[in-house]
């Protein structure tokens, strides 16, 4: 097994370790919280974080309590003109190729582009830090930034009663990566 692989391996067994370990302890998790969060995602592609990337960036939120959803590279930090605050601890986070994209020539011998399983994946890691890490990001102004303990429910309720009264008992239900909100 490759270095890689096995440092992926090992971090997730150490992911679940603590999961297990707050649990035990009564502890609620991540995802038990009544507090609000939006998805992780990269401010330089718009790209969501997802799979076990997505669990790791939200523990680490909770854990180090980022208010900011934004995660990104060094390299896309510094591609930006932003840079990482010195001092500031990264979060590890795994890639995975099922396929690989080969050029070949078809029988007319025009290029084309294929794709190709693998037989066994490729594991790779990189490292992300908190836009609060970064110095020069602009402000995080879209509807995904964090908020803690109900604080946009409480707003976005008190508005709602504002403009529909006969509806008192309104409840969040949730509020979607997308921005888009339902009520029950």
């Amino acid at each position: 097994m490759g270095k890689a692989r096995e440092r992926v391996f090992e971090e997730r067994k150490e992911l679940v370790d603590t999961i297990i370990k707050d649990l035990e302890n009564g502890e609620k998790t991540f995802w038990q919280k009544g507090w609000l969060t939006a998805k992780p995602i990269n401010p330089t592609n718009g790209v969501s974080y997802r799979g076990i990337n997505l669990i790791k960036l939200y523990m680490a939120a909770e854990r180090i309590d980022f208010k900011d959803n934004r995660w990104l590279t060094y390299k896309q930090a510094e591609s930006k003109k932003w840079k990482v605050k010195k001092g500031a601890k990264s979060i590890r986070l795994e890639f995975w190729k099922w396929d690989i994209t080969k050029k070949v020539k078809d029988e007319n011998g025009k290029e084309k582009e294929i794709t190709e399983e693998l037989n066994s994946p490729i594991v790779s890691y990189f490292n992300v830090f908190n836009a609060e890490q970064i110095e020069n990001i602009p402000k995080n102004k879209s509807i995904n930034e964090i908020f803690r303990n109900n604080e946009l429910a409480e707003k976005l309720i008190k508005a709602k009663l504002r403009f529909f009264p006969e509806n008192p008992t309104l409840k969040i239900k949730r509020l979607k990566y997308q921005g888009i909100i339902s009520f029950e």
